[in-house]
């Protein structure tokens, strides 16, 4: 079967709808032909100048990532001899190769289909949405079966509860998170702390910090903080475990391919690109 760029996109939003993306986001086909015929998919989490590279060294002319190549439009378009600090020059190489680049952004972010992603992971139970934002109202019976069947909330963040019944110590939890992830960036809170309620939130969580404190949990899992917030955080009695931004949306890469794969993409012309880890 032929597909174009822009069935890529469709079959994108058919999982990730661009309804559920907030409203300042960038998110969709940002560089190259809607028209163009796809010959292979590289997933990675950014559209680095390295990631756009790598896919099209193996002959994949679509690179579809969670972050969006830019969030401000570039002042320029222009090959630089230090890429890594302009989008510009990233979107210059796309479009040099013939690599379209495809963002699926805070629709992924909210989506029902990953409001587990940060508990299940470690042994806990979705218990509600952290920052709900809309209740899903499927148009047909595939839509329904598209959505988390316990969880069919458009939301920022989620509420969970260990699925054992009991509580876990803050170090206990830190280490199923470093089990599970690969490793952790910090931990905030005593040791010996006991959890029993979580917050999650991936990549960056400081928005949702009024809402962490008005819910009861007793330990906030996101991406990262910035000092001042976590400062506050741990000040109030909240235990913090920060992965690392990158670390707590690698698994959206997984997502993004198996929402393909299910749209009958073939797995051969399909490949995640990109380091386990941007750091150490």
């Amino acid at each position: 079967m032929t597909y174009r760029v822009a069935d890529i996109e469709q079959l994108l939003y058919r999982a990730f709808p661009a309804a559920d993306a907030l409203p300042d986001d960038r998110h969709g086909l940002l560089v190259g032909d809607p028209l163009a015929e796809v010959s292979g998919i590289g997933i990675a989490l950014d559209a680095t100048i390295s990631l756009i590279r790598q896919a099209h060294d193996h002959h994949c002319n679509v690179l579809v990532t969670h972050h969006p190549v830019f969030w401000h439009a570039p002042d320029s378009f222009l090959a630089a001899a230090s890429p890594g600090l302009s989008s510009g020059a990233a979107v210059f190489l796309a479009a040099r190769l013939g690599v379209a680049l495809i963002a699926m952004h805070t629709n992924v972010d909210c989506s029902p289909r990953t409001a587990e992603m940060l508990l299940t992971s470690v042994g806990f139970n979705y218990l509600a949405p952290l920052q709900p934002l809309r209740e899903l109202k499927p148009q047909s019976s595939s839509d329904a079966e598209s959505q988390s069947a316990g969880n069919p909330i458009v939301s920022l963040g989620q509420l969970g509860v260990s699925a054992e019944g009991k509580a876990l110590t803050l170090d206990e939890l830190a280490s199923r998170y470093r089990q599970a992830f690969g490793q952790v960036a910090r931990v905030w809170g005593e040791k010996g702390k006991l959890i029993s309620k979580v917050a999650t939130c991936s990549g960056s969580g400081g928005d949702l910090l009024a809402n962490v404190l008005n819910s009861d949990a007793d330990c906030y899992v996101t991406g990262e903080l910035r000092y001042h917030e976590a400062l506050a955080l741990t000040e109030a009695g909240v235990a913090l475990i920060e992965l690392g931004h990158d670390i707590s949306e690698l698994p959206y890469r997984d997502y993004l391919q198996s929402a393909l794969l299910q749209a009958g993409f073939p797995a051969e012309r399909m490949m995640v690109v990109g380091p386990a880890a941007s750091w150490w």
